[in-house]
């Protein structure tokens, strides 16, 4: 009795033994499979990764050596299945997706290529008068004819500055060269110019020992035997040239002739060889650079704006003609910070009948410039940054924007390609 029940201990702590064994190992393969199966799985979604890089690589490759390629193509990297896509030009920049799948892994790439950038610095509310024109007989200058005129903002000319007494510019004045004026504007701020004339100056002024000064001074008045030198447009022939360039190669828009916009609609980079107008209540969404060899008349309500996927870039609208606008236009960037919308007017008209661009009655305006001719602000019109070789400012506002101080441009096939970002996204 006493030997059956040792035996049937024994087996009893056998099986127990063999039982817990048999769970080790059990859990052992378990463990091991599934660390097999993360490795695999690891491999995997790396190969796909390498294969999403290599997919933005081989499109680089095409693009930079100018080779053709589809919007999107397949092609096999290792044991990766890769799709590229490459998609048009906006805002100077071509996005370029690439993504790898291994075994249903799949990750994603995403890299950004375009237009060198450039930063352009509006340091001013308005900078007025281009150094490189002859006065006479094509002189510039800024005259505020109205007595809400102002300027919130300080300003830089190259040449003379008449007004009102009413019509206020709200930070400093200077004014470059020898023999230009200050008249007949109030002035919150300091000055420094040749001569002042009975304008009104809350700080201090610095004139020239050859000029002349009749004004009304609250601060300082000191006198100087040099002269301010000139200072150029921020944007230069060479940039409107390059920008030029990339509407040119996007196109000619509609075959030729005038344009126009009677419902919501894309353009860009693309050339209007004729007069853009825009419908009222309509909206034109700009994807890159439009240049219009006519004229340019928005509509009631109507909006020019840039692409989402501008970002924080600003893209520019060249008008060789004269630009009218007003009745609430809005003109504005992507939406980003930074980003703005750039009207450009390059006709030398001095006109005011016929200005190179025409601001007017309550108009949402972006920057404006005007290397050339006059531009024409009135009827309560408000901008954000002008500058011109002439500006004639009528009952109306200008008001600088500090995020213009660093506005970044794509500046265009002279200026090259690069990489400008290179990201996962999936």
């Amino acid at each position: 009795m006493k030997n059956r029940q040792k035996g049937f201990v024994a087996l009893y702590l056998a099986l127990l033994v063999l039982f817990v064994l048999s769970g080790i190992g059990v859990s052992a393969f378990l463990l091991i499979s599934s660390q097999q199966r993360i490795i695999q799985n690891t491999r995997a979604s790396l190969q796909a990764y390498y294969g999403a890089e290599a997919g933005v690589e081989d499109a680089l490759l095409r693009i930079a050596k100018e080779m053709s390629w589809p919007n999107s193509y397949s092609l096999q990297a290792g044991t990766a299945l890769v799709n590229v896509s490459v998609s048009p030009i906006i805002g100077g920049i071509r996005t370029i997706t690439g993504q790898g799948d291994v075994q249903s892994r799949i990750r994603k790439v995403r890299a950004a290529y375009g237009f060198s950038s450039e930063d352009v610095s509006f340091n001013f509310g308005a900078h007025i008068g281009n150094p490189s024109i002859a006065c006479p007989p094509s002189c510039g200058g800024l005259e505020m004819q109205h007595n809400d005129s102002e300027i919130i903002g300080n300003v830089f000319s190259n040449a003379n500055i008449f007004g009102t007494s009413s019509a206020t510019i709200t930070d400093s004045v200077v004014i470059a060269g020898a023999g230009n004026t200050l008249e007949d504007v109030r002035v919150n701020g300091n000055v420094e110019t040749y001569n002042c004339t009975t304008a009104t100056i809350d700080g201090d002024l610095i004139y020239n020992s050859l000029g002349a000064n009749t004004c009304d001074v609250a601060g300082s008045t000191s006198v100087t035997a040099d002269v301010t030198p000139t200072v150029d447009f921020p944007i230069t022939p060479t940039m409107i040239a390059d920008w030029k360039a990339i509407a040119q190669d996007g196109g000619i828009v509609d075959g030729g002739g005038d344009v126009d916009i009677d419902e919501d609609r894309v353009l860009g980079p693309g050339k209007i060889t004729g007069n853009l107008t825009i419908a009222n209540n309509m909206t034109l969404t700009l994807l890159g650079t439009l240049w219009v060899t006519g004229t340019f008349v928005p509509g009631n309500k109507s909006v020019v704006e840039l692409d989402d996927n501008y970002g924080d870039l600003s893209g520019a609208l060249i008008i060789d003609q004269t630009a009218s606008i007003s009745n609430n236009v809005i003109l504005r960037g992507s939406g980003a910070e930074g980003s703005f919308l750039l009207v450009i007017g390059t006709s030398s008209s001095l006109a005011e009948a016929s200005p190179a661009i025409g601001v007017g009655n309550n108009a949402d305006s972006a920057v404006m410039f005007a290397p050339n001719g006059v531009i024409v602000i009135q009827n309560n019109a408000s901008l954000v940054e002008v500058t011109a070789h002439k500006i004639l400012i009528k009952n109306a506002t200008v008001t600088y924007d500090l995020g213009l101080s660093s506005a970044k441009f794509t500046t265009g096939p002279g200026g090259g390609w690069e990489l400008m970002s290179w990201k996962e996204v999936e």
